[in-house]
């Protein structure tokens, strides 16, 4: 009796790997860039950064006037939004790639990740829980 080929198992945890490093980079480039640029706005337009209810943006079209317009608040809210979004990409991408290569069990325990993932932000917003 044979040993079976470890080959195609470590061929497939590579390609995971690469998934995982392009998405992780891809997250933290796109923060960095984002705080970046919003903090040279802030420090060169000296606007104030309040913490109302007047900071918040209420529409997609407000939000894109603001960022069309220079201030620094859109920018530093998209930092803060790719950092938080980062790990539910990269979990969703680990769940796709288990599929892509047919690893069930894998792709199983991703996806109940990304399920837990999920619902700790509806119960967080629906009962706005502050720990």
């Amino acid at each position: 009796m044979t040993a079976p080929s470890r080959a195609p198992q470590g061929v497939a945890t590579e390609a995971i790997d690469r998934i995982v490093s392009r998405v992780m980079t891809s997250g933290m480039v796109v923060s960095f860039a984002c705080y970046a640029i919003g903090l040279v706005l802030l420090f060169l337009r000296k606007e104030a950064v309040l913490h109302t209810a007047q900071q918040y943006y209420h529409s997609l079209p407000q939000f894109f006037q603001a960022i069309a317009s220079g201030e620094a608040t859109p920018f530093l809210y998209l930092g803060t939004a790719s950092l938080i979004l980062t790990p539910f990409v990269l979990v969703l991408s680990s769940v796709l790639a288990f599929m892509r290569q047919r690893d069930r069990r894998f792709a199983v325990i991703a996806t109940l990740v990304l399920l837990v993932m999920i619902a700790s932000v509806i119960v967080g917003s629906v009962f706005k829980l502050k720990i």
